[in-house]
């Protein structure tokens, strides 16, 4: 009887000192109280217009970020309207498009990744581009 009495007595003595260890317990990261924000730091030099469109892209030497829009200059550097920041800096895709870009998009067509390009320009690169353009990493 004493044993059976020592057992019923353990399981409140558990659940009581397990309640109070949870709540003395510093809260998990994921239920602290969320304060978005920008990111302080990123304040690459800037673009001379409007961004519209906004990805991804490893051409070969990692990933970076492509933007297109109504912009010619990209950080001091001649970027018509298409433009490449890999973190450190700004560069041109070719001699750009000649007019707004406003879509861009990665798609592997079975020849591998490419970089495409949306939007009302009608020559990339010097070529006749209708409105829609393939950028390979280097072409």
């Amino acid at each position: 009887m004493r044993t059976q009495r020592r057992a019923s007595m353990a399981f409140p003595v558990f659940v009581a000192a397990t309640l109070a260890v949870a709540m003395l317990s510093p809260r998990p990261a994921y239920s602290q109280p969320c304060e978005p924000h920008w990111a302080d730091g990123f304040s690459p030099p800037g673009l001379n217009g409007a961004v519209n469109a906004l990805t991804t892209f490893d051409d070969g030497g990692g990933p970076a970020l492509y933007v297109g829009g109504a912009f010619t200059t990209a950080g001091g550097v001649a970027a018509n309207r298409i433009a490449k920041w890999s973190g450190g800096g700004w560069s041109p895709l070719g001699s750009g498009v000649n007019d707004r870009v406003y879509a861009l998009a990665v798609f592997d067509d079975g020849s591998g990744p490419a970089l495409y390009a949306g939007g009302i320009f009608t020559t990339a690169g010097g070529v006749v581009a209708n409105h829609i353009a393939k950028w390979n990493g280097s072409t």
